[in-house]
């Protein structure tokens, strides 16, 4: 975990590591291409930050003086649509919607998706890049019952890349081993700036994603046998 570390004032408290030393700007499109390819895998957003490929150990968009948007999915629900469309969507504030890939309809992006992610894409653990996605459609609106605003991003997947199937064999058996071994060092650094029940209640609060994600994979698979739609705001392409 070179250049990283824990810290206890994160705004998700499990994403709680940062990057040690100032990080340079993400770094250029043709950079990128060059030295970051799909299934590019790394422990946390920190790790991908210190990397370069994103410039916030935060899940939000972020670009580099001559680089292409990079965006990190970690919570929130995606679905297939068809073919290489791609669903995504979010709640939260009005701050958590993305607002600025609104001008960047019809254009390409990285994604990046997290193991939180309730999707069939997501990673076994950790982040891993998953390649250049062109969007589609954005699109957000507030609900009158929660409150929240809803965000959904239609993306899809940009032809002449490694597909999403070798995509989906990262991680590999040697990363899920470094894999246990962070998470030990991460519960460790939590017990040590928290305590045994600041621990407890981070085991608490992964222990009940964990069932919320594998809640979702259920009726995920029960929907779809039923042609319904998973998660949504209804947008649709044209046929």
């Amino acid at each position: 975990m070179r250049d990283i570390h824990f810290t206890a004032a994160g705004m998700d408290p499990l994403e709680s590591w940062t990057v040690r030393n100032s990080c340079p700007d993400p770094i250029s499109e043709l950079e990128g291409n060059q030295q970051f390819e799909p299934g590019h895998w790394w422990l946390n957003l920190a790790c991908a930050q210190r990397d370069g490929i994103i410039g916030t150990a935060v899940e939000k968009p972020t670009k580099g003086k001559y680089g292409v948007t990079a965006l990190p999915l970690l919570t929130g629900c995606e679905e297939h649509v068809r073919g290489k469309l791609y669903r995504y969507v979010r709640e939260g504030r009005l701050s958590d919607m993305h607002v600025s890939l609104l001008t960047q309809v019809g254009t390409q992006i990285r994604i990046l998706r997290g193991y939180r992610l309730k999707s069939t894409l997501a990673p076994q653990a950790g982040v891993r890049y998953d390649g250049l996605y062109t969007i589609r459609q954005y699109g957000n609106k507030l609900g009158a019952a929660t409150d929240k605003y809803r965000l959904e991003l239609l993306l899809e997947h940009v032809d002449g890349q490694k597909s999403l199937e070798e995509v989906q064999k990262v991680p590999r058996p040697s990363q899920m081993d470094d894999w246990q071994t962070f998470k030990k060092v991460e519960a460790e650094m939590v017990r040590q700036r928290k305590g045994d029940d600041g621990l407890l209640d981070f085991k608490m609060l992964k222990e009940e994603e964990r069932i919320d994600r594998e809640h979702w994979r259920r009726s995920s698979e029960f929907r779809a046998t039923l042609g319904q739609e998973v998660c949504g705001l209804g947008l649709t392409m044209p046929a």
